[in-house]
């Protein structure tokens, strides 16, 4: 079961509609219904509490780790391989891009990354 089936099947236990859920946890109707429909995954924060709201627990809640944006909330960046050359830090920032853009639902292009190097 997706995450988006377990939102929808835990408010319709609760019986309540999508604009109900929404102010239960601050959020718009419409966020809910992209997330009933997969097509946006939550900020963690909102996971957190869209869970206690539904009264499960978060992990409960998000579960499998189904499509690529949930699996991103999940799984932590990559660290570099043992190269040092510009190429390998360069697709560690990229593949970085990615898991920031899909955890925090935003475009790509408005993520910018910076890596400062201690002596």
């Amino acid at each position: 079961m997706s995450f988006a089936d377990r939102i929808a099947r835990h408010r319709q236990r609760l019986g309540w509609t999508q604009q109900q859920l929404a102010a239960a946890v601050g959020v718009s109707t419409t966020c809910v219904w992209n997330w009933e429909r997969g097509n946006t995954f939550p900020r963690q924060a909102s996971v957190q509490r869209l869970a206690k709201r539904l009264g499960i627990d978060a992990a409960e809640l998000v579960g499998d780790y189904s499509t690529p944006s949930e699996r991103a909330w999940q799984e932590p960046i990559e660290r570099p391989s043992e190269r040092s050359d510009p190429q390998s830090i360069d697709e560690v920032l990229e593949r970085a891009k990615d898991q920031i853009s899909a955890l925090l639902n935003l475009p790509r292009e408005r993520i910018q990354l910076s890596v400062t190097v201690g002596a």
